[in-house]
């Protein structure tokens, strides 16, 4: 979550809170206690952007092990 305000300060330092361009909008979420699959399906699902179409995810994943190729499979499971 700390990497989460990081990012959600950044931009607001850069813009003020009424003032963030739809095209710098950044959406973040925090899914500590939560499966990598109903992480996935809720960026999937939720995700959306006010006039952009969303087609780049970034997973920021924490961890001292990779779980690259796990996370690709949840992916391509909900965007196909």
């Amino acid at each position: 979550s700390n990497w989460e305000d990081a990012v959600d300060l950044a931009n607001i330092e850069t813009f003020s809170p009424e003032d963030i361009p739809d095209d710098h909008f950044v959406m973040t979420t925090c899914h500590d206690d939560e499966s990598i699959e109903d992480m996935i399906e809720f960026a999937v699902r939720a995700g959306t952007h006010p006039s952009k179409e969303l087609d780049n995810y970034l997973f920021f994943h924490v961890s001292d092990k990779s779980r690259e190729d796990e996370f690709k499979k949840i992916f391509l499971k909900y965007v196909w």
